[in-house]
C-alpha cells in the first residue's frame, strides 16, 4: 500500500478528502407498511412562539405526504410525525412531556430565516445513503410565503435528499451549466432531468437575450428558464415546482421519467444514474420491501406535539476489579467534571455496578454548589468483582420510571461507562433488558474505557438513539483523560435540557483539551485561546498517584495579561488527581500559555491533561458539533468526519478545522476538515466541515476528537443560502440575506464519539476514489490538432492518503464510449501532453493538464463534439470507476495553433524566407 505520509513522533497528518460512510445522529426512521414512522420536526429556541407555526407544519407534511406517495409509486408516506415545540414556549396541556425528542436529534429542524433563506439538508455525500445532517425549514417557508413554492413538492424533494441520498439535476449557478449540447452536436439542451422535460425546455442567449442559444454561441452560458408547456412527468429533483412533476426520474424509455445522463449536473456527476435507480436499492424498497399499496390509501400523517422537558440523569458506573488503578481515576475526574457542569434542576443519579448494583446516589437535583458537591463526594473509591452491566442499567431504569421493573415511557437519559465485556453469569443481561429500554424510551449513551470494553456499547447506544464514545488507557500520546472528559461534557450538550431550555448566557463551550505524557523531567508548552465566557475552568489533571508533594506536577500558566500562576496558586484537590484555575481569575480574555512539568524526582512516566470550559456571555457564541462514521465500520470502507461551526442560525465559514484519531496501537493520526465544497464537503463555505479517515491499523475501538479554531480575521459568520431553484411563478419580494460578519479568534474543541472497526487485513483493498469535478476548455488548435486543458482534483491512494499511480484520461465523440472505456475511446499518451503532466499529484491537489486532441474521422463527422473522462489507478493495480464526463466541441474557427505546432510553423515560414531570398539573389546576379 503506498503511504506518501508525513510521519511525526506516533503521528501522520494528512488532508482529508474523499468517500465515505455516512452517519445520521437522528432518531430513527423506520419505514412499515408504506408508512415513516416517527419522523421527528422540531422547533428551534430562536422563533417566538407561534401556534400557527405547529398548524402549518401539520398542513404542510400532511399534503407533503401525499405528494412522497405517488411519488415513490405508492411505496412510502409519512405515518406519524412529533412535533417538538422549545421549553421557552409555554407549557399547554396539549404538549406532551418529552427528553427523548429534542431539537438535536430532530429529523427536520424549523430556523429562523427570511423568505430567500433556502430549504435545504446538510451533510449529503453518497448516492443512495441517508444524509448524515439534517433538512432545514422557516417558519416563512411553512407559510407559503418564500420563493420556494408550495411547501409540499419542495418537502418531498428534500426528503429525497435527507432519506435516499440524491443529489440535485438542475444546474447550480456559476458552478455547473445551464445547458449541453446532445450528442448530434448541433442541439442546445437545459441541463435536467427527465430527457423530455429538459429537452423541451427552450435555451435562450441570456437572462436578458431571448434569442434561441445554438452550438455556435457559448451554450454552456446559455440561460435555461422554466417553461410552461414542457413536457414530461419528472424529475423531482431537477423542478419539483412545475405541476405536471410527480416522478423521480428512473432508468427506463419512457422519455416522460426517463433519466438524462448526459446533462452536467451534481446527481450525474457523484452517481451516474438516476434518483430511482438509488431509491429502487434502498433498504426501504429493496428485496421487495413496502411493495405498492393501495392508490386509495388515506396518507395523512398522525400528528403528537411534545415539548422537552430536564429528564432524570444516570451515571451507571462499572466498579469491577477491571476498574482499577488509571480507569478508576479517570472514570473519578471526568465524572468530577460532569457533576459540575450539567445544567441547573437536573435529577443526577448515580448507579454503580459489579456484582451487584447499586443506587449511591438518587434523584439529587442540582442547584447549587452544595448538591453538586454531594454527588462528588458520593463517587466511588473502590472496585472489586465481576462485571454485571445489564444489573447497573436495569436499576437505571427503575430510577428514571419511578417504578421496579416499569416499561413505562419516561424521561431520562443513562450515561453508562464501562471497561470489559458483560458476565453472562449476573442476571439480567444486556439483552434481557434491552426490550425494557427500548419501551421506556430512555437514551443511553454509552463510553468504553480500554480495547476491552464490551462490543455491546456500540448497537446499545445506536439503538437507543444515544452515542458511543470510547476512551484509551494509556496511549502514545496520553489521549487518556481528555477524551473521557470530553465525551461527558458533549453528552451535557446533547441533553434536551442544555440544546434548548438554557439561556444563551449558560451554554457550555469546550474551548480547549488536550494531554500529554511525559517521562521524569521532560516538559510541554502549548497555548490555547479564551474568547468570551464566565465561569472559566482551567483543570489539570495526571492520571498517575503521586506519593508526596515534590512528586506533584509543576504547572505554570501565564494569563493573556502576564499573570504567571503557579501549582501552587491553583485550587487542587489530591484525592481526585486534579487542580483547577477558578473564576474571576480564569475568564480572562486572550491568549493563554501554559507549560507542565513532570519532576525529576518523581522517576514514572506522567500523563497530564489540560481542559478549558466556559459559560458563554455573548449572544449566539460559536458552538462546535462533531459526529464521526457509523460505531461499527468494516475494513476497508472509509469513515467520515463532520463538524459543524455555528453562530446562532448563522454558519461559521472560514475556519481552520482538523480531526485527531486515537488508533488501537497507541498512535494518533491527525487530518484536515475541509469546507471547500469538494467531496464529500456538500458546500463550499457553509460552516460545514468534512474529513476522511483511511488510516486504519487493525481492529478495535477508534476515537476522535475535533479542535476548531480561526485568527482575528479569518472566519465570518455567514447566512448560507444553498444554490436551491426557486419557483419561478413566487411573487414575493426578496430581500438580500445580510452580509457576512467576522468571527474573531476562538478555539473549540469537543469529542466525535467513536467507532469500532472489524475485519482488519494489510491488504490495499481499497481503489481510488472516483474524481467528480473535472472540466475541460479549450486551449489552441491547428488543421491537424487542438489542445485541451483538463482540471480536477488529485485523489489519492486511499481516500485522501498519498498519490495515486497512474491517470487513464480517454476520449471519444460518443458519450456512452467514454462512460464505458470501449476501443472507439483515445487514451491520452505522454506524447501528447502540452502542458503540465500525467504523473499525478498528492491528493487533494489541483491537477491541470493541456493535451493535444486528433480529430477521427468518426468525430469529424459528429460536428467535432467530444468527451472526457478520467479513471486513476494505485500502487496494487486497483482502479477507479469513471470520473464525471465533461464535453467540449472543437469551435469553427481557427485561433492560436499549439505551442508544439507554432514552433513548427516559425521554423517553416523562416525556411521559406530565406529560400525566397537565395533565388531573389540568383536571378539579380545572373
Amino acid at each position: 500500500m503506498a503511504d506518501a505520509r508525513k510521519t511525526l513522533p506516533n503521528t501522520i497528518v494528512f488532508s482529508g478528502l474523499f468517500f465515505f460512510v455516512a452517519i445520521h445522529t437522528a432518531l430513527a426512521l423506520t419505514l412499515k407498511d408504506n408508512g415513516y414512522k416517527d419522523l421527528v420536526v422540531a422547533i428551534s429556541k430562536d422563533i417566538e412562539e407561534d401556534p400557527n407555526l405547529i398548524d402549518n407544519i401539520k398542513k404542510g407534511f400532511t399534503l407533503a405526504s401525499g405528494y412522497l406517495y405517488e411519488a415513490t409509486r405508492y411505496r412510502a408516506y409519512f405515518d406519524t410525525i412529533t412535533i417538538v415545540v422549545p421549553e421557552t414556549w409555554k407549557s399547554k396541556p396539549e404538549y406532551l412531556i418529552s427528553s427523548k425528542e429534542s431539537f438535536e436529534n430532530a429529523h427536520v429542524r424549523i430556523v429562523e430565516g427570511g423568505e430567500a433563506y433556502a430549504p435545504h439538508v446538510r451533510n449529503l455525500v453518497r448516492c443512495g445513503q441517508q444524509a448524515a445532517g439534517q433538512m432545514y425549514l422557516t417558519p416563512i417557508f411553512l407559510d407559503g410565503q418564500s420563493n420556494f413554492g408550495e411547501p409540499r413538492r419542495t418537502i418531498v424533494h428534500e426528503f429525497g435528499h435527507l432519506r435516499y441520498g440524491l443529489f440535485d439535476e438542475y444546474a447550480y449557478e456559476g458552478k455547473d451549466p445551464e445547458a449541453y449540447l446532445a450528442e448530434d452536436g448541433s442541439t442546445v439542451v437545459a441541463t435536467g432531468c427527465s430527457k423530455a422535460f429538459s429537452e423541451s425546455i427552450p435555451v435562450y442567449k441570456s437572462r436578458r437575450d431571448r434569442t434561441k442559444c445554438t452550438a455556435n454561441d457559448d451554450y454552456a452560458k446559455c440561460y435555461a428558464p422554466s417553461w410552461k408547456g414542457t413536457k414530461g412527468t419528472a424529475s423531482i429533483m431537477f423542478f419539483q415546482h412545475q405541476k405536471q412533476i410527480i416522478h423521480f426520474c428512473d432508468s427506463g424509455n419512457n422519455p416522460n421519467t426517463q433519466h438524462n445522463i448526459l446533462a452536467p449536473n451534481r446527481q450525474n456527476k457523484r452517481c451516474k444514474e438516476s434518483s430511482w435507480y438509488f431509491m429502487s436499492r434502498h433498504e426501504d424498497f429493496a428485496n421487495e420491501n413496502n411493495p405498492p399499496g393501495s392508490t386509495f390509501r388515506s396518507t395523512t400523517p398522525t400528528f403528537k406535539v411534545v415539548q422537552t422537558r430536564i429528564g432524570r440523569v444516570v451515571l451507571t458506573l462499572d466498579v469491577s476489579g477491571s476498574m482499577s488503578g488509571d480507569k478508576l481515576v479517570q472514570l473519578r475526574q471526568a465524572a468530577r467534571a460532569f457533576t459540575e457542569n450539567v445544567p441547573d434542576s437536573t435529577p443526577v443519579s448515580i448507579v454503580t455496578f459489579s456484582n451487584g448494583a447499586t443506587a449511591i446516589v438518587t434523584n439529587r437535583i442540582v442547584n447549587d454548589p452544595a448538591d453538586r458537591q454531594y454527588i462528588i463526594s458520593n463517587l466511588p473509591t473502590a472496585v472489586g468483582g465481576f462485571t454485571g452491566i445489564g444489573k447497573g442499567l436495569d436499576l437505571s431504569l427503575d430510577i428514571i420510571t419511578g417504578v421496579s421493573g416499569s416499561h413505562a415511557p419516561s424521561a431520562g437519559t443513562i450515561v453508562l461507562i464501562t471497561d470489559g465485556e458483560e458476565t453472562t453469569s449476573i442476571r439480567p443481561v444486556v439483552s434481557e433488558v434491552l426490550p425494557r429500554i427500548r419501551d421506556t424510551e430512555v437514551t443511553v449513551n454509552a463510553i468504553g474505557i480500554g480495547q476491552g470494553a464490551s462490543k455491546l456499547l456500540e448497537p446499545l447506544s445506536k439503538s437507543t438513539s444515544g452515542t458511543f464514545y470510547f476512551s484509551p488507557v494509556n496511549s502514545a500520546l496520553s489521549q487518556a483523560i481528555s477524551t473521557l472528559r470530553e465525551a461527558l461534557l458533549t453528552i451535557i450538550l446533547r441533553l434536551p435540557s442544555s440544546s434548548q431550555s438554557l439561556t444563551k448566557e449558560s451554554l457550555l463551550i469546550q474551548i480547549y483539551s488536550s494531554s500529554v505524557k511525559l517521562k521524569a523531567g521532560e516538559n510541554s508548552t502549548a497555548g490555547f485561546t479564551i474568547d468570551s465566557g464566565i465561569n472559566t475552568t482551567i483543570a489539570f489533571d495526571w492520571l498517575t498517584a503521586v506519593s508526596s508533594n515534590e512528586d506533584l506536577p509543576n504547572i505554570y500558566l501565564t494569563s493573556p495579561s502576564g499573570q504567571l500562576y503557579q501549582f501552587s496558586n491553583l485550587s487542587f484537590n489530591l484525592n481526585f488527581q486534579t487542580a483547577e484555575l477558578l473564576p474571576p481569575a480564569s475568564d480572562e480574555i486572550g491568549d493563554w500559555q501554559y507549560t507542565v512539568v513532570n519532576p525529576r524526582t518523581f522517576s514514572r512516566e506522567q500523563v497530564i491533561a489540560v481542559s478549558v470550559s466556559t459559560r458563554s456571555t455573548v449572544e449566539d457564541p460559536v458552538v462546535l458539533a462533531a459526529q464521526t462514521a457509523q460505531a461499527n465500520a468494516t475494513y476497508p470502507n472509509p469513515v467520515i468526519i463532520f463538524a459543524d461551526l455555528t453562530k446562532g442560525e448563522r454558519r461559521v465559514a472560514g475556519a481552520s478545522v482538523v480531526a485527531t484519531i486515537s488508533l488501537p496501537n497507541n498512535r494518533i493520526i491527525i487530518i484536515d476538515l475541509i469546507d471547500n465544497g469538494n467531496f464529500p464537503d456538500s458546500y463550499k463555505d457553509d460552516g460545514t466541515y468534512a474529513g476522511t479517515f483511511t488510516s486504519f491499523d487493525g481492529d478495535g475501538k477508534y476515537s476522535v476528537q475535533v479542535k476548531a479554531s480561526a485568527a482575528a480575521s479569518q472566519a465570518q459568520a455567514v447566512v448560507f443560502n444553498p444554490p436551491v431553484r426557486m419557483d419561478p411563478n413566487a411573487t414575493v419580494n426578496q430581500r438580500p440575506l445580510p452580509p457576512p460578519t467576522p468571527v474573531g479568534k476562538f478555539l473549540r474543541t469537543t469529542s466525535a464519539g467513536a467507532f469500532e472497526l472489524q475485519g482488519y487485513t494489510n491488504e490495499d483493498l481499497l481503489p481510488p476514489v472516483d474524481i467528480s469535478d473535472l472540466e475541460a476548455m479549450p486551449s489552441s488548435w491547428d488543421r491537424d490538432y487542438f489542445a485541451v486543458t483538463l482540471q480536477w482534483t488529485a485523489p489519492g491512494d486511499d481516500g485522501p492518503n498519498g498519490n495515486v499511480t497512474s491517470y487513464d484520461i480517454v476520449y471519444a465523440g460518443k458519450f456512452e464510449d467514454v462512460r464505458k472505456f470501449t476501443s472507439n475511446v483515445t487514451h491520452v499518451q505522454a506524447g501528447d501532453v502540452v502542458d503540465g503532466s500525467l504523473d499525478p499529484l498528492p491528493g487533494g491537489l489541483t491537477e491541470s493538464v493541456t493535451i493535444r486532441v486528433k480529430p477521427s474521422e468518426q468525430q469529424r463527422q459528429n460536428n467535432d463534439l467530444y468527451y472526457f473522462g478520467i479513471k486513476s489507478t494505485d500502487d496494487m493495480n486497483l482502479t477507479s470507476d469513471v470520473s464525471n464526463i465533461v464535453q467540449l466541441k472543437k469551435p469553427a474557427l481557427q485561433p492560436t495553433a499549439t505551442p508544439s505546432s507554432n514552433a513548427a510553423m516559425i521554423k517553416v515560414n523562416e525556411a521559406a524566407l530565406l529560400f525566397g531570398l537565395l533565388l531573389l539573389l540568383v536571378l539579380l546576379f545572373r
